[in-house]
């Protein structure tokens, strides 16, 4: 690996425009790479040098760098028609397709249980609002990600007319 380094040495300008790297190197380096690299301060800052606002990369710096990122590169295996050689034995599992899970049915008591719910009975209700964080909210998990849980509209609580009795002792009156 070390001969390629020094091959790009002899060949690269002591410096040269970073966005002339990809032409330079015949597409081995790549220059949205090398600024997301330096933008996470994974590249040293002697490397680069900056004219006007063109950013420049400095040669021997950046190939010391450059060469730490290099590792051998596996070697193909070897084959047969079938997959494997005769007499080889692959001790990696196969990556064939898992059966797709069985899809139960509802149990009655829940299939009860909305159906009790859809037709506005809230004596069998089971949502209740909770002043506890959702799962996901930004108070629990603490990221700040906004994740809007959305309510069913035919048993959210909001949307279920009141019963008359509750109503009546509001102190509403219909009108009339």
């Amino acid at each position: 690996m070390l001969h390629i380094v020094e091959e790009l040495r002899q060949t690269l300008p002591p410096v040269f425009a970073g966005t002339a790297i990809g032409s330079l190197t015949g597409d081995a380096i790549n220059w949205g790479t090398i600024q997301n690299k330096r933008a996470t301060r994974e590249i040293p800052d002697s490397c680069f040098i900056r004219s006007g606002t063109r950013v420049l990369v400095v040669r021997d710096p950046f190939l010391n760098w450059w060469a730490t990122t290099l590792s051998n590169a596996r070697q193909p295996s070897v084959r047969g028609r079938a997959g494997l050689m005769k007499g080889a034995q692959h001790d990696v599992p196969s990556r064939g397709r898992r059966p797709l899970p069985q899809k139960r049915g509802r149990r009655p008591a829940q299939a009860a249980l909305d159906t009790e719910i859809i037709k506005g009975n809230s004596a069998t209700s089971t949502s209740v609002p909770s002043a506890a964080p959702q799962a996901g909210s930004p108070s629990e998990s603490g990221r700040g990600r906004c994740t809007a849980v959305r309510e069913d509209p035919v048993t959210s609580p909001a949307r279920r007319p009141a019963p008359a009795a509750t109503l009546s002792a509001l102190g509403y009156r219909p009108k009339g």
